[in-house]
């Protein structure tokens, strides 16, 4: 059985790797003339996305929804989870680097470090360190999430119970957690910055 379980994550793996890879790989075929026209207009104030492309040749387009399939995704769009982000980043200082598992606290730096520097980004459309940075940040304050989930788990406890104390600890962990998770996003131009957000934003407005 444990052979077996390494297997299905090795699979697993590899599945959502390739569903990145292809989904990212179809936004820069359908959104590049869009890249190429924004370029080549702001220079003059305008700006313009003008029209994307409305295929996908075939070499593309079947493996992107058989990966699609395989994730159990149901739309073969890029998107935030298998595609730009979450699926998209790895430890820096990976202790255990043949394992997807990992803990969440890892994903922060040494006091004083950019808050990003613990990890890094695996696939770049435009390849700088403010798309990195932006894609990354994001990766963090993701990582609090799991701190919402139980303080949600205690306020249902509280509400089933009747308990009026536990419920009040489970709100007071909900407001907390969104707290850190403000003050970790409101870092986000420490490590992107703001006028290069319009260099790479053409390739995920398509989401």
């Amino acid at each position: 059985m444990e052979e077996l379980a390494k297997v299905d994550e090795a699979d697993e793996r590899l599945n959502a790797a390739l569903f990145r890879d292809f989904s990212m790989l179809s936004s820069a075929y359908l959104l590049e003339e869009c890249h190429i026209n924004y370029l080549n207009t702001k220079s003059q104030g305008e700006g313009s996305y003008g029209i994307g492309m409305d295929y996908l040749p075939e070499k593309l387009a079947m493996p992107m929804k058989f990966t699609a399939d395989r994730v159990r995704y149901g739309q073969p769009l890029l998107e935030y989870a298998y595609g730009y982000a979450l699926n998209n980043w790895k430890l820096k200082d990976d202790k255990n680097p043949d394992s997807i598992d990992f803990v969440n606290d890892e994903l922060y730096p040494e006091i004083g470090a950019p808050i990003t520097s613990g990890i890094e980004l695996i696939r770049k459309f435009h390849g700088s360190e403010s798309e990195a940075g932006f894609v990354l940040i994001h990766v963090v304050i993701d990582s609090k999430t799991h701190l919402l989930t139980a303080a949600h788990k205690l306020m249902m406890e509280g509400a089933r119970k009747k308990d009026r104390e536990m419920m009040n600890r489970g709100l007071q962990q909900h407001l907390d957690t969104l707290d850190t998770m403000n003050e970790i996003f409101k870092k986000i131009w420490t490590v992107s910055a703001p006028k290069e957000y319009l260099e790479f934003r053409t390739f995920i407005m398509g989401i």
